[in-house]
């Protein structure tokens, strides 16, 4: 977001200074734009960066380096560094509450794409686990709005386009305090499973301890505490893809709503 730019790239100029004093060549601005965020991923100068959970145990496994999480002030889990999903609705809009009355009825979800644990993977298991959704049942009237990202998927619920959306629940947590008219008459419904917040990534090879070392001492900075609190981080966690694989596993459980999913979305 805009809105918090300049906290980010304070914290930034904090881990480049100290990625400098350990001897490893830093950029002092961040980038921002770039043609494909899996390009940008597997760029070979990639220092670090910040991916979903999904791609890093499909697509990226064994092509880049898993360095940490940020924990966050909105993890839901008793677990520094792991988080759940928020799954929202309008505020108005009783039927969120029997999604079976909806599927039968016409289910329209949206999400920002399928290589997304948030909006994709969790979606798969709300639907199954808290309201028991069997894919026959799902298969009646169900669409699929693919949105390009996050804060696109809840404009489209917002405005009335999707019914349903599972959101990174930082996402939503940055969007509903900085931005709050573009989350306002939304609710949450439900959640998806425990999992490792989105993980901090650099290249294979790259300099992952290095990389923990100044992540770790910026997020027990004093003078950065108000830049972090801006930004909803609250610790660093170090670990590697382990963390993420779960993540797989779940994502294989739930593989024909996932196929279904994508067979109903456009």
């Amino acid at each position: 977001l805009p809105e918090v730019s300049l906290h980010t790239d304070g914290l930034w100029r904090f881990i480049s200074a100290d990625l400098a004093m350990q001897g490893v060549d830093s950029p002092s601005v961040l980038t921002r734009e770039f043609v494909s965020l899996k390009d940008h991923w597997l760029d070979p100068s990639l220092l670090v960066s910040h991916s979903c959970g999904y791609p890093v145990v499909a697509d990226l496994r064994e092509r880049v380096e898993v360095v940490g999480s940020w924990s966050t002030v909105v993890d839901l889990v008793d677990q520094p560094g792991w988080y759940r999903t928020v799954i929202i609705a309008r505020e108005d809009d009783s039927l969120a509450d029997d999604l079976g009355a909806y599927s039968r009825n016409g289910l329209r979800l949206c999400a920002n794409g399928p290589d997304s644990l948030s909006g994709w993977v969790s979606l798969a298991q709300f639907l199954h686990e808290q309201h028991g959704l069997s894919d026959e049942l799902l298969s009646n009237e169900l669409s699929v709005l693919i949105t390009g990202g996050h804060f696109n998927s809840v404009e489209a619920v917002r405005s009335g386009r999707a019914d349903i959306a599972s959101i990174d629940a930082w996402s939503f947590w940055l969007l509903s305090t900085w931005r709050r008219p573009a989350a306002a008459g939304l609710r949450v419904i439900g959640h998806g499973p425990a999992v490792a917040v989105t993980p901090l990534i650099t290249r294979l090879g790259g300099p992952v301890e290095s990389l923990r070392n100044a992540l770790q001492r910026a997020a027990n900075d004093e003078d950065l505490k108000p830049t972090l609190a801006a930004l909803g981080i609250t610790s660093f966690v170090p670990h590697g893809r382990e963390a993420h694989d779960p993540v797989r596993l779940i994502a294989d459980r739930y593989e024909p709503t996932i196929g279904l999913l994508r067979r109903q979305s456009w």
